[in-house]
């Protein structure tokens, strides 16, 4: 199985994947299904903190009147949470793309 450490690693590096890149393994549906099922839950987290950042930014630039603590905060916000979210849906894609799978097993 592919270690989320080492497509931290490559994303770090500037490495993109490609279908024909990843090295073959077995996931069974079940963790296919896990694997949505865990990418659902943080996508709900990401959007809702996203909304939640994006409310504290006006609400920031209103207390202020002015914009550049909110477009820092914005900045800071894109660099750590953009590539988590990259990171999240690379591991997804990992999982739900194996041309080995076995798919009469729901293990």
């Amino acid at each position: 199985m592919v270690k989320l450490k080492d497509i931290v690693e490559d994303l770090e590096l500037g490495k993109v994947y490609t279908d024909k890149d990843r090295p073959p393994f077995q996931v069974k549906e079940g963790q296919k299904r896990q694997s949505r099922e865990i990418t659902a839950k943080f996508d709900k987290a990401y959007l809702n903190f996203a909304k939640e950042v994006r409310d504290v930014i006006k609400m920031i630039d209103r207390y202020q009147g002015d914009k550049t603590d909110g477009k820092i905060i914005d900045k800071v916000y894109s660099k750590g949470l953009v590539p988590l979210d990259k990171l999240m849906k690379s591991w997804n894609s990992g999982q739900q793309k194996n041309p080995h799978i076995d798919e009469g097993s729901n293990d």
